[in-house]
């Protein structure tokens, strides 16, 4: 007599591609916090918010103007420089994988390149959203205590200073990701760093003189600086900038430049991630 054994429970197929991309984030997150960059970029860009913070509220003193500052006006002034700091990261998250070589196994381990790049801009937006949250929120600090303590007035608006506070942030992450972005296309340290400088900092300082005339202003105004500091301006700024002749743009206009100059090179860096080797 043969005994008759029940079948077992039915197990689906597994599939091979399910959790790569948590597993790749947790690759990327254990990468990002293991490098000592990580913490000496994020540490300069927050040192850097708080110094000019101090340092705005000091030129505040000196002009001896008659005229009530909000926080945000100094809190935010050293943005544009702490935007170097984070792109420098955004730069290494990729290169350094490409110069060390260890980019072929993280290739190996996760095989769809777009899912490692993708995974590299949620750790590196979720790390520089923090540094960016400390860094304000203590540059916010060193402003009100530079103000007190200077003895110049000072407002606080919620609604101005939440605004000129949340423009900056978002220049600041889009800072970082432009970077990324770059470092993925030219897959060099030295020659990403050198275009994230050209198009931050070299670009905008050349244009700066000739930002009130027509043509240059608006191309001035295209630059992902420039676009970034509507962004955080306070009303005060953007009146002294209208009657000191400098074309200003709406918050939708400043948003959407920043946005692309940090989608666009993303978007390329995916097209040519999977069109060259590694």
């Amino acid at each position: 007599m043969t005994a008759t054994i029940p079948p077992g429970p039915t197990r689906r197929p597994v599939d091979a591609r399910a959790g790569t991309f948590a597993r790749a984030v947790r690759f990327e997150w254990v990468k990002l916090r293991t490098l000592r960059s990580t913490w000496w970029t994020a540490a300069i860009a927050v040192g850097v918010l708080c110094l000019w913070a101090f340092f705005t509220v000091n030129v505040y003193k000196a002009m001896d103007e008659a005229r009530v500052h909000l926080v945000a006006d100094a809190a935010t002034g050293g943005v544009s420089f702490a935007e170097l700091a984070l792109a420098v990261l955004g730069v290494l998250v990729i290169t350094n994988e490409y110069s060390s070589g260890t980019i072929r196994t993280t290739f190996a381990a996760v095989p769809r390149r777009t899912t490692v790049l993708a995974a590299k801009v949620v750790t590196l937006s979720g790390f520089a959203a923090a540094v960016v949250v400390v860094g304000l929120a203590l540059a916010c600090v060193v402003a009100r205590g530079s103000f007190a303590l200077l003895g110049v007035a000072f407002a606080d608006d919620l609604a101005a200073n939440a605004k000129a506070l949340a423009g900056s942030g978002f220049a600041l992450l889009c800072a970082a990701l432009l970077a990324l972005g770059l470092g993925t296309m030219l897959r060099s340290t030295a020659g990403a760093v050198s275009a994230v400088v050209g198009i931050l900092f070299v670009a905008w300082i050349a244009l700066a003189p000739f930002a009130t005339s027509e043509t240059a202003g608006t191309i001035y105004n295209l630059l992902p600086t420039s676009a970034g500091t509507w962004l955080f301006s306070t009303p005060e700024v953007i009146r002294d900038a209208l009657e000191a002749g400098y074309q200003t743009l709406t918050q939708a206009q400043a948003f959407t430049i920043v946005g692309l100059w940090a989608v666009v090179p993303l978007l390329l860096g995916g097209l040519l991630i999977n069109r060259r080797d590694a």
